[in-house]
Formats: structure tokens, sequence, C-alpha cells
């Protein structure tokens, strides 16, 4: 996503891996992922009542495919599951910002948080638990592994910290994230699912936003290759 500081515009663009961005692929859009099969996610933003909804857009064109949410509500974070059969989506329409999940088949919305301000939904690869960092105070958020089927939360993140924007690898064994600590830096984080063994994959004060996984030939299930991340 492109951010032009004349018009303040945001712009989704689209590039191969390691090349320069060349075409402008949709305007204007407030946040979006890709994902699936030809597929764009993204949340449009509607002026006529200062929200956002989600929807989807054809990756070719650009063309809106279908309006996933119609809520009056702010609807942010879209993210696929691997099966492509769900989105699980940030909403605040009950009023605090709730992780929600949307069945694009059965064309149903089901919330299945219910804390405080949660944001930055993240799919495990089997689409059994999802990773979402919840806010605990000013500035501090704390990553929480929901699993789907029984309900069941796990922290993941220690005292002292803040963490957000998490990502599984693609075999589900590590998740990466963003960590900051006192000295208020962003960094990039890498741990294993369960929390453990938690360590910096970038020292020294470079900051990091948004990182996602490189998926080598387009396949979930292999060894994950990189780590790329917007800083």
């Amino acid at each position: 996503i492109a951010h032009d500081r004349v018009t303040d515009e945001h712009t989704v663009w689209e590039a191969p891996a390691g090349h320069q961005l060349d075409e402008a692929l949709f305007v204007p859009a407030s946040d979006a992922a890709s994902e699936g099969e030809g597929y764009l996610l993204s949340m449009a933003y509607d002026a006529t009542r200062n929200g956002s909804e989600v929807v989807i857009l054809d990756a070719k064109t650009g063309r809106q495919q279908r309006r996933v949410t119609t809520h009056p509500a702010v609807d942010t974070s879209p993210s696929w599951s691997p099966d492509g059969s769900r989105l699980a989506f940030v909403s605040d329409r009950t009023g605090k910002p709730q992780v929600w999940l949307a069945d694009l088949k059965r064309k149903t919305e089901t919330r299945i948080t219910d804390g405080g301000y949660i944001t930055s939904p993240t799919w495990s690869p089997l689409g059994d638990r999802i990773i979402y960092a919840q806010k605990l105070g000013p500035g501090r958020f704390a990553l929480i592994r929901h699993d789907l089927d029984s309900g069941r939360r796990k922290r993941l993140t220690p005292q002292g910290v803040s963490d957000d924007a998490p990502c599984y690898s693609p075999d589900g064994r590590y998740v990466v994230f963003v960590r900051t600590g006192d000295d208020d830096e962003p960094r990039l984080w890498i741990m294993q699912q369960d929390g453990e063994r938690a360590r910096p994959l970038v020292t020294g004060s470079l900051p990091a936003f948004t990182p996602d996984w490189g998926h080598p030939y387009g396949d979930r299930g292999q060894r994950p290759r990189e780590v790329e991340s917007t800083r």
C-alpha cells in the first residue's frame, strides 16, 4: 500500500518479489491483504458513513467482486483462512474492535472474541487457530492464540513488552511479529508457535512493521524461505 502525501490517498500496488513498484492496482483503499486464487482482499473507505468495509477485488483488474460486510461500522484487518472459505476481520460494531469470522459460502458473520481492543488477526496454516493482538493498556498489546474448536486462549507475550502484527510461518512452527520494548522502537522478532524461544530477527535501531513470510513456489506447506517486513 502506498500513501500519496499530496492527495492523502492510499493505493494498492503489485510487483514481483524483489522488483520495484510498476503499476497501480486499485485506488483508493485504507488497507489491504493479498491471498487466495487470483483475488485481493481490501477495506475500501466509505466517506458517506465515515467507516470502512471488507470487499473482495479481482487481483488482475482491481474491480470489486463482492462486498463481504455491510454493517455501518469500521471493518478492517481482513485475513483469509488457508482454505479460502472464511475471512477473519476486526470490527467495532459492538463498541470495541473485536475479531469476527465471515463464512463466504454461508454468508454469515460471527464474533469470536469478547475482550478489550483487539487487532491484527492471523490464521495458522491448518486454519484451526488465530493469533491476534489485544490491548492491555496505553501503548501495550499482547499476542493471544485462540483455538477455534475449543475456544481456549493462550497469552504468548510476557510482561513488560508490547507485541503486535503476528504472522505464522508457512509450516506453522513459528510466528514472526513486531515487539516494542522500553525504548519504544518496534523491532522484528520470531518465536515458536507456542510463544517459547522468542528472539529478535533484526538487531540495531531498524524499525519494522507488518511482517509477512515469503512462500516458496506459492506453497504454504513448505519450509519458510524468508521474512518480509515494511520498515
